[in-house]
């Protein structure tokens, strides 16, 4: 069966990091076609790939054959050390594009549910190995109501990897440090950001919405990737040859197909639901309602830094500078079960 991923942790193995010690993390490198239901969850190949498939890249040597003619012949007469070893030193491909051809050849063919931060994002990272992949969303335009804003050192790294990561900072911020006080206002903990300043996956900000743009501004630039607003995933199935997904849009319901489906569509995913059902995903959902505002107003006053949480029982909130033209970013605790409409006119 062609696996369905709900999310996509992490593009397959590429860039500069260091090659896995035991079995390579592939999920876009190889279709299976085990009857196994595992392999509808996009688990690791372990128990259903080939012996061969948990070779590392680890082997560096040079093989008498030039890659990019290896790509136009017949792969299946080429055992997977062999195509590996080659890997590093004679092609410009990264692996996961390369063991893209391996498995699939030239044209396979990737859709994202989703074009949120984790869908954009991912289908960067593909675009960028010239992999066509097509983002369906049901939304009409970049969602832009207050969402996340600051990124730590791991989220950064990701961003550097896609490539958007100058544009990101330009656009952004450095915060200064983050801090945790009393409701009067009392210094309790803090972390001052100024002694890692220099440090290149140092954290940055930028509200959500503009982050968003960003990765639309670099994912219009691949030939290779498109983006479909008002286009709601309604349904999704799969057999061993390929996995589709049903779509409602202003000119009725289409019918997309693609070699995999990645889940990126939040916490209401349809993904997730076809992979484990209405209530089988594992996790907890607190019993808590954050209400999150953008607001113009000088907290410097207070002697607030540009990360401020404050403790309370009750009446809890965090405070923090999220533009460089005054925006600041409030959280606080509402009572849960609220309706939008009752937490905008109390």
């Amino acid at each position: 069966m062609v696996p369905l991923f709900c999310g996509l942790g992490k593009v397959p193995y590429g860039g500069s990091e260091s090659p896995p010690s035991d079995e390579p993390n592939l999920p876009l490198a190889r279709r299976r076609k085990s009857s196994d239901p595992k392999s509808l969850r996009g688990e690791p190949h372990s128990k259903t790939a080939p012996p061969q498939l948990r070779t590392s890249f680890i082997s560096h040597t040079r093989l008498p054959f030039d890659v990019n003619t290896l790509l136009q012949s017949d792969l299946e007469n080429l055992s997977f050390s062999q195509i590996c070893q080659s890997w590093p030193l004679q092609t410009e491909l990264s692996p996961s594009r390369y063991l893209t051809f391996v498995s699939h050849g030239a044209n396979v063919e990737v859709i994202i549910v989703g074009a949120g931060p984790a869908g954009l994002l991912t289908g960067v990272r593909l675009a960028k190995e010239n992999i066509d992949v097509t983002l369906l969303d049901m939304g009409n335009a970049l969602d832009t109501n207050p969402r996340a804003t600051h990124y730590a050192t791991p989220a950064v790294m990701e961003l550097r990897k896609a490539g958007v990561l100058d544009d990101v900072r330009a656009k952004g911020f450095t915060p200064d440090g983050v801090c945790w006080r009393k409701i009067d206002g009392t210094w309790l903990a803090g972390i001052n950001m100024g002694v890692v300043k220099d440090d290149p996956n140092n954290m940055t900000c930028l509200p959500l919405n503009r982050l968003g743009q960003v990765f639309m501004d670099h994912i219009v630039k691949y030939p290779s990737a498109k983006v479909l607003w008002s286009h709601e995933v309604i349904g999704i199935e799969q057999d061993e040859h390929s996995a589709r997904v049903k779509v409602k849009t202003p000119e009725g319901e289409k019918t997309f197909e693609a070699d995999y489906v990645i889940g990126c569509d939040g916490a209401n995913s349809k993904v997730r639901r076809s992979l484990f059902g209405d209530w089988e995903f594992p996790g907890k959902t607190w019993d808590e309602q954050i209400v999150a505002t953008n607001v113009y107003y000088p907290f410097e006053k207070f002697g607030y830094i540009d990360s401020n949480f404050i403790i309370h029982p009750e009446h809890w909130y965090m405070a923090a500078r999220i533009t460089t033209d005054g925006m600041w970013r409030v959280s606080y605790g509402e009572l849960s079960g609220l309706t939008r409409d009752e937490v905008l006119n109390p």
